[in-house]
């Protein structure tokens, strides 16, 4: 008996069937090729592991120096001005009218010298003139007028204060101060005007 063709067993419908069966595979085959893009894509992409930028540490701070550690620069003391020689605030000849004789030649004393002495002659007088500058005359002063308590005048305009005696004048110019002494005539005020007015020129040759 004459087998008869089922619906599938047409030729045509045979090759139909393989080519949907082939059409069926290789639609898989692209799906699975872009599948396999894709995937490469996202590891390539956006699976990457972010990089991560440490932050700035801040800067170690600067160790500050111990009070120990600094040293402190001394005071630089003010340099004591220079004393004037005492031997060339007084001429010969001023000495001489000062004392009422004729005297010695000058004589400094102390290094540098602080007072200058012109000695009494050798013989008739015990007379003599001395001039003294610095912190010498003031303590001469102090000592007259608050120890001894000797008899002082004030001297208005002379120098920037001037006090006198029988036989000595002591006059302050700045922070100097200076000493007219005339030796052998302590008790005898009519030497003070001698004294001030010969203070006068020894202030003008300072």
């Amino acid at each position: 008996m004459e087998r008869l063709h089922g619906h599938y067993d047409h030729p045509r419908r045979a090759g139909v069937q393989d080519v949907r069966a082939g059409g069926g595979v290789r639609l898989r085959s692209r799906v699975l090729v872009l599948g396999l893009l894709a995937c490469a894509a996202l590891a390539g992409c956006g699976t990457a592991t972010p990089t991560v930028t440490p932050a700035a540490q801040p800067p170690a701070a600067t160790e500050l120096p111990s009070v120990a550690d600094v040293t402190t620069p001394e005071p630089t003391a003010s340099p004591t001005p220079a004393l004037p020689d005492p031997c060339s605030l007084l001429t010969q000849a001023e000495a001489d009218q000062l004392a009422g004789l004729k005297l010695r030649d000058p004589l400094p004393e102390g290094d540098p010298p602080t007072n200058c002495v012109w000695p009494a002659p050798l013989t008739g007088s015990v007379a003599q003139v001395e001039v003294g500058v610095g912190d010498g005359a003031k303590k001469f002063l102090d000592t007259d007028k608050d120890v001894l308590q000797h008899d002082f005048a004030r001297v208005p305009g002379l120098g920037d204060e001037a006090w006198v005696e029988d036989d000595t004048v002591f006059v302050r110019v700045g922070e100097l101060w200076f000493s007219l002494h005339l030796v052998g005539y302590a008790g005898t005020s009519e030497y003070r005007p001698k004294l001030e007015a010969l203070a006068k020129t020894i202030i003008g040759r300072l």
